[in-house]
């Protein structure tokens, strides 16, 4: 329950960005049989 009592600063915020930024992303979201249930509602 603390964390909703954490405020981010916009240096804060634009720091997280940046290493997100940073991050490769590889491979796939889901598992194929769950992708097979994708968009299928």
């Amino acid at each position: 329950m603390g964390a909703l009592d954490v405020k981010l600063t916009a240096t804060d915020l634009q720091e997280i960005q940046a290493r997100f930024a940073q991050m490769e992303v590889v491979g796939d979201r889901y598992a194929p049989d769950m992708m097979a249930l994708v968009n299928h509602a």
